[in-house]
């Protein structure tokens, strides 16, 4: 049940930390545009797609891709939603700047960390069953060693008491 209630909490810790991660580079990538748009700048959305952790992509009104690193179908009617064990955030703050209405953010570690958290708390709930088995078979031993004793000398004066009871007979 432990085990079970951390790998909830830790589920709820690492999807909020994707979730905010996320949310603050469409943010950012989000001012940037209006920014390159209000400043009459020049931004390429081509290098603003290059991230090690996300795949991103930037959709007009239409929900045409201008430019995207993401293959998966959007579902622009969420704002977070899993697909295919990716989370994919579909942000709408850069207000049409530069023809940019659609900022998506496609999140790929998240699931492979949750693997790994399973992984570690199914080795430790193993280990922890093999302790806990090996301690409960040296306490049962320590335990049963005075029965045994007890039930030795009882033996045993059964044993003295019938050979004294059957010589006065013989």
């Amino acid at each position: 049940m432990i085990a079970y209630l951390f790998y909830i909490v830790e589920y709820r810790f690492y999807y909020d930390k994707a979730k905010y991660e996320m949310q603050m580079y469409a943010s950012s990538l989000s001012a940037k545009i209006i920014h390159a748009h209000m400043a009459d700048m020049s931004f390429s959305l081509a290098k603003a797609t290059a991230h090690k952790s996300f795949e991103i992509g930037f959709y007009d009104v239409s929900k045409k891709p201008l430019v995207t690193k993401i293959t998966k179908e959007i579902d622009f009617s969420h704002v977070l939603y899993e697909q295919k064990n990716h989370l994919i955030l579909v942000d709408k703050s850069a207000f049409g700047h530069l023809d940019v209405t659609y900022t998506v953010i496609e999140e790929q570690h998240f699931f492979e960390t949750i693997t790994k958290i399973k992984k570690q708390i199914l080795i430790v709930l193993l280990v922890l069953y093999l302790l806990i088995t090996i301690i409960g078979y040296y306490l049962a031993k320590l335990f049963i060693k005075p029965i045994q004793m007890k039930r030795l000398q009882l033996d045993n004066f059964i044993k003295e008491s019938t050979h004294e009871l059957n010589t006065p007979i013989s």
